[in-house]
């Protein structure tokens, strides 16, 4: 099931719009079935717009401040031994990052894009995806990835300055 939803992401890893606000696949942090992706997924790859580039596997080898394009464009995958946190980028250069963003930001309002944290450490500690003060970023649900866990999320360019970063759950993915 966990490959099949990999596939599926892998072929459309574009941007999008998603109406996020119809769905709940997250309650405290729990995880979810990966049935409850299913929907958000086909929602998804049937809204999908072009993107800013092919989807790239960004290996993070220490505690970072995260670039756009690595949020946007793939997986971030870290590689970090023990507790580990990185921190987003700011709201602006998510928004610059994207198609028409750099130009006019009016028309990227209400875009949305799959951003996914890979946390490779095992057995180890936990990755935390933290926040800037005054980033511009709102994160909903939890930011922590499990060792050999990935952490999927939904952001959404809610404003000319403010994107929304909405945690999607997180899924298994030792790759054994």
């Amino acid at each position: 099931m966990i490959r099949a939803m990999i596939a599926k992401l892998l072929s459309f890893l574009t941007l999008g719009v998603v109406n996020t606000s119809q769905y709940s696949p997250e309650v405290d942090g729990a995880l979810i079935p990966a049935a409850s992706l299913i929907p958000v997924l086909n929602q998804l790859a049937n809204n999908a717009a072009p993107g800013p580039g092919d989807f790239a596997f960004n290996a993070v080898t220490s505690a970072s401040q995260l670039t756009a394009a690595q949020v946007i464009q793939g997986l971030v995958f870290s590689q970090v031994s023990g507790a580990v946190t990185h921190t987003l980028p700011s709201a602006a250069q998510i928004i610059a990052q994207l198609p028409g963003g750099g130009n006019s930001t009016g028309s990227v309002i209400g875009r949305s894009f799959l951003a996914a944290f890979y946390n490779t450490n095992t057995p180890g500690g936990v990755m935390t995806i933290a926040n800037s003060s005054g980033s511009g970023i709102t994160l909903s649900g939890t930011f922590t990835v499990a060792a050999s866990y990935v952490r999927w999320a939904v952001g959404q360019v809610t404003s000319a300055t403010a994107v929304t970063l909405t945690s999607l759950g997180q899924s298994f993915a030792n790759a054994n």
